[in-house]
């Protein structure tokens, strides 16, 4: 069996197992980074989503005191710049939710670059594996052979010196 120290790729094995390892890394961190930002964008969007209904149900509201008759015209007039204020939350809110889905859409973009050089650097382990698992296989055939040669040997001498 041949001595693995006698592999003149094993620096290359050892730098590709690390390269691979380190890819590995990379991809978990970005699919964690794009997760998070999925959460974000759903949080933001969820935020959104009861800012306007608490608007509409705010502005149920007023229209029924309208229909009351006990709002004046200076209460109408508070109230819509109370609505003007709400609009402007949630268009600040609505520019968050857009700014989280380009992060996130920017996020998967390098998850994806993270993942195909994974993928290559499994790649490059397996066939400097491969190569390792050939040399083997070469190696312990050439022991073979020279075993062979050698009982051969052996017993070309014996049969010499039994003939005399």
């Amino acid at each position: 069996m041949p001595a693995d120290d006698d592999y003149d790729l094993k620096t290359l094995l050892q730098l590709r197992n690390r390269e691979r390892d380190d890819a590995e890394k990379r991809y978990a961190r970005a699919m964690t980074v794009h997760g998070d930002l999925a959460k974000k964008v759903q949080r933001l969007e969820t935020k959104h989503r009861k800012m306007v209904r608490d608007r509409r149900n705010k502005c149920q509201q007023f229209d029924d005191q309208l229909l009351e008759g006990s709002a004046s015209m200076a209460k109408i007039q508070k109230f819509d710049h109370y609505l003007a204020g709400l609009r402007e939350r949630e268009e600040q809110a609505w520019n968050k939710v857009e700014s989280a889905r380009r992060e996130k859409t920017e996020a998967r973009t390098q998850m994806e670059k993270a993942r195909r050089s994974m993928l290559e650097a499994v790649r490059q382990v397996k066939a400097v594996e491969e190569h390792y698992e050939k040399w083997k296989e070469k190696k312990k055939l050439d022991n073979k052979r020279r075993q062979a040669a050698k009982m051969d040997d052996v017993a070309a001498r014996m049969w010499r010196q039994n003939r005399q």
